[in-house]
This record gives C-alpha cells, sequence and structure tokens, in this order.
C-alpha cells in the first residue's frame, strides 16, 4: 500500500505543528525520528532496518510499504511517551484500510 509521509502533524487545536526549522511537521519526520530511537536491547538487524525504513519516509511523497513495515512503524511511534498524542494520531493515519479487524480511523490520505 502506498502512503503520503508529506502530510502535517496537527495539534490539539487543529493547527500545524512545527519542527525545529519552523516549519510543518509532517508524518514522515515524526516516524522517521520515532525509527531512529530503537530500544537498546534492538538487533542490529532491526536497527538497519528501521534505520532504512526511516530514510524511506522521511520526504516521501508516495512511498509503499507493507503491512509488517507499517506495523513496526507504528509500534516504534507507540513507544515513545514524548510523542504523545502525535504518535496516536500518526498511528491511526497509517492504518490500512483494508483489513476488517482494524477500520481506518485517522485523517490519512493513502495514494
Amino acid at each position: 500500500m502506498k502512503y503520503d509521509f508529506t502530510q502535517s502533524m496537527l495539534s490539539l487545536n487543529g493547527e500545524p505543528m512545527k519542527n525545529e526549522d519552523d516549519e510543518d511537521l509532517t508524518l514522515g519526520q515524526l516516524c522517521a525520528a520515532a525509527l531512529s530511537r530503537p530500544d537498546r536491547d534492538t538487533s542490529a538487524n532491526d536497527r538497519l532496518k528501521f534505520g532504512r525504513l526511516a530514510r524511506a519516509v522521511y520526504a516521501g511523497t508516495s512511498v509503499e510499504l507493507t503491512i509488517k513495515q507499517i506495523s513496526c512503524i507504528q509500534e516504534q511511534l507507540l513507544k515513545h511517551p514524548a510523542l504523545n498524542f502525535l504518535a496516536a494520531d500518526a498511528h491511526d493515519m497509517l492504518e490500512p484500510e483494508d483489513l476488517e479487524d482494524h477500520p481506518p480511523r485517522g485523517k490519512g490520505k493513502k495514494s
């Protein structure tokens, strides 16, 4: 499935969140940040996968990802309490529409 990672992340009041450069924080930037902070016990092989995935989503306008890759991103997002409501929004934006047990809940756009 293809995903647009250039979508802006919104604050609780619905305004676009800003990154350190005072530009809109994107879904790709948020996901890349989460993937760049693996647990200490993460294997070297998984760290390599996370790094490659972070590069793919950072500025990706139409990124083809497997359900396994999306699950990996969602898991990493939810491991970081500093990302709080943004992690929940990003998780929902990445929810695959074709899974019967997981109806779409986010505002995400699939390409």
